[in-house]
C-alpha cells in the first residue's frame, strides 16, 4: 500500500504518520523533508516500508548519514515528483464553441467550472485570431 503525507510542519506530518500508516504500508511519499525524528516514526509505525520518495529538490537536501540509515535498515530514499505541479491549460473548444451557441460569459464559466477570467482570455484569443 502507498500512502501520501501531505503537510507544511513536523506536527502536521506526525499527525498524518499517526492516522495513515500501519504494517500494511510499503510505500511513502513525504512533501517535506525528512528529519531523523520523522524518519523513526514512519519506520515505527510501518515497519514493513521498503520506500519513501520525496521531491528532486528536498532529496538534494537530506544528509547522507540519513541515505545510508536508511540503506542499511533496506529502506529506498527516491527522488520523485508526485504532488501536482501547476494545473494544465484547459481546452479552448468548449468556451468557443459555448459563446457561438450565445451564452454569457458568466453562463460559460458557470457550466464549464472555470473562472470568468479564463473564459474572457479565450474569447480575446479567438476574437484575435478570427480578425487576422
Amino acid at each position: 500500500m502507498e500512502v501520501k503525507l501531505q503537510a507544511k510542519t513536523i506536527e502536521e506530518i506526525f499527525h498524518e504518520i499517526e492516522e495513515k500508516l500501519d504494517e500494511k504500508t510499503e510505500k511513502v511519499h513525504l512533501s517535506i523533508r525528512p528529519s531523523t525524528a520523522v524518519l523513526v516514526h514512519i519506520l515505527s509505525k510501518a515497519p514493513n516500508i521498503k520506500e519513501i520518495s520525496i521531491p528532486p529538490s528536498l532529496h538534494k537536501a537530506v544528509p547522507s548519514k540519513i541515505k545510508r540509515a536508511l540503506e542499511k535498515v533496506g529502506v529506498d530514499l527516491v527522488a520523485e515528483c508526485k504532488m501536482p505541479g501547476r494545473p494544465k491549460r484547459r481546452d479552448p473548444k468548449p468556451v468557443i464553441e459555448l459563446l457561438k451557441k450565445g451564452l454569457t460569459v458568466k453562463q460559460v464559466s458557470k457550466r464549464l467550472g472555470i473562472p470568468v477570467s479564463t473564459v474572457h482570455y479565450y474569447k480575446r484569443k479567438f476574437l484575435t485570431a478570427v480578425k487576422v
